[in-house]
């Protein structure tokens, strides 16, 4: 696979990624910004990427999903994905946090593909594993019948990096909050990050 800037993104539509994930047959949540807007419920601002997930679990059965339609590249904490081709026999799985995956001609990254980390009916925090929770409860299913990850865990994720575009998304997805979860959302910055500027916020 042939180098390509990170930044070159034309991502799929939120609706032909879903007909692609629910033809794998795979458990999937979508992820990211998309998800974040359904819960919402209209664009909050304009997302260059589209992020999907999946269970660690089933990350071998992704090449199958997506035949030879697209490129797939590993993607580990902190580093360039641009440098790591992918097959699941190769990757040593706690390595790699997610795929991403090109169109054919590699021209272009289309889709991003996260690895949820579980233990047997749990999914854990894989930055702190004392935060956890049922993989059952991971999701919710928005209007238009996609699956999305709950707000308040990919808010969870997006507390690493302290982005312009992160404060955005916390501005507008915590006023809509429901109690319960922004008590677990409170309890697990306090765990994992203490002290992050989101905690004044949740009161």
């Amino acid at each position: 696979m042939r180098r390509r800037p990170l930044d070159a993104w034309s991502p799929l539509t939120v609706e032909d990624a879903a007909s692609m994930m629910d033809n794998s047959g795979l458990r999937w949540w979508l992820a990211g910004g998309g998800a974040l807007d359904r819960f919402v419920g209209h664009p909050t601002r304009r997302h260059a990427d589209l992020d999907l997930a999946v269970l660690r679990s089933d990350h071998a059965a992704v090449p199958g999903m997506i035949g030879e339609r697209w490129q797939l590249v590993a993607v580990r904490e902190d580093s360039s994905p641009d440098v790591v081709p992918w097959e699941p026999a190769t990757s040593p799985a706690d390595e790699v946090t997610s795929v991403w995956g090109a169109d054919a001609a590699g021209d272009r990254w289309v889709f991003e593909i996260l690895f949820l980390e579980t233990e047997g009916d749990r999914w854990v925090f894989r930055r702190d594993p004392r935060i956890g929770g049922r993989v059952d409860d991971l999701g919710w299913t928005a209007a238009d019948g996609i699956p999305a990850l709950r707000p308040e865990i990919h808010l969870l994720y997006k507390a690493k990096y302290q982005r312009a575009k992160d404060d955005t998304d916390f501005d507008s997805v915590h006023p809509l909050l429901s109690p319960d979860a922004r008590t677990w959302l409170r309890w697990a910055l306090q765990l994992h990050r203490p002290g992050h500027p989101w905690l004044r916020r949740l009161g």
